[in-house]
């Protein structure tokens, strides 16, 4: 016989309004503050329709909230082609309404009916220069940010939901350099590392003190070269790109709602060639030449069941033409 282990659907409205403003200050001809401000309003409704074994109907669901933002920067620009800058800024995410799920015998809730916002504070040095011929660039920085009340995903009743986490930092570092040699011919290389992980133990996913947080790499980079012979009247192309993605993990390793696993690092080039005719650009290309399976993201929810991680792979080798017009 058939089983009705779960059939939902959970149409819900989402409006935001917001107010913002900057203000910059030049105190010299090189060096500049500046200040703003923002106040958003979002209104939630949220309503489960459900029937099954895991889950049941909920009426209709209200939440609200007003945050405010801000940021401060400052700049000074050492010449035309070199400029230094600080930032703060804050952010946040909208909470809103949960999937509500309760124990099929007591009828007690298994997780709270709403989320809070997680908000976060940014601290960013950076640099950008380039050369006076432009021959080279170099883009620069360093960040930390301050996570609080992260939201994550756990398991409640066999379905997901979403809980406020505790908080995190995450420290780390960018890097783009530019190279333009010349005949047409540029290459980029960005680089970055991150180190986010988690201030305090959080037993409602798992987490502990220290412990990465999901689905971050601590290192990516992504070459890419280009020729243009632009004396040519169809400006013929070449290009190729290198992507490369460290090792991530899906979850905490103590989360019993969602069993850890980890993702391995992949490296995946593509190729392309194009030429114009006119207002029309034809592009030829190879996306992921040697067909790499590279993991990009796992939800592992099924494997306390006994089930599979679900896993999203990157695109297989995919040989194709673009064309594009201006008018």
């Amino acid at each position: 016989p058939n089983v009705d282990v779960a059939h939902v659907s959970l149409p819900s409205v989402y409006r935001e309004y917001a107010f913002f403003g900057n203000l910059t200050w030049h105190l010299t001809d090189k060096f500049d503050v500046t200040g703003g401000v923002r106040y958003a309003r979002n209104d939630q409704r949220y309503e489960q329709k459900a029937t099954g074994l895991l889950v049941g109907p909920a009426p209709q669901a209200k939440s609200g909230a007003g945050v405010v933002t801000y940021l401060a920067n400052a700049r000074y620009r050492f010449s035309r082609n070199v400029t230094a800058y600080a930032r703060f800024a804050t952010g946040y995410r909208a909470g809103g309404p949960n999937f509500v799920a309760r124990d099929p015998v007591t009828g007690e809730l298994l997780a709270p009916l709403s989320f809070k916002s997680d908000a976060l504070d940014s601290y960013e040095l950076g640099l950008k220069a380039e050369t006076a011929d432009r021959s080279f660039g170099i883009d620069a920085a360093v960040f930390a940010i301050d996570w609080k009340d992260i939201q994550l995903p756990t398991a409640a009743g066999g379905v997901s939901v979403l809980t406020n986490a505790g908080s995190a930092r995450i420290k780390g570092a960018e890097l783009t350099l530019t190279a333009r040699p010349g005949g047409g011919t540029t290459i980029t290389g960005a680089f970055a590392y991150n180190d986010g992980y988690v201030t305090e133990d959080t037993p409602a996913v798992g987490a502990r003190k220290g412990e990465r947080l999901p689905n971050v790499p601590h290192f990516t980079a992504a070459i890419n070269a280009d020729h243009v012979e632009a004396s040519s009247p169809l400006r013929p192309s070449v290009g190729a790109s290198l992507r490369y993605v460290l090792d991530r993990t899906s979850s905490f390793d103590l989360n019993g709602g969602f069993p850890q696993y980890e993702m391995p690092d992949y490296v995946a080039v593509d190729l392309r060639a194009g030429l114009s005719a006119g207002p029309v650009d034809v592009q030829f290309f190879v996306r992921n030449l040697f067909d790499v399976r590279g993991q990009l993201s796992a939800e592992t929810s099924l494997s306390i069941l006994g089930g599979p991680a679900q896993v999203s792979i990157l695109q297989p080798r995919t040989i194709g033409i673009s064309a594009s017009t201006r008018f």
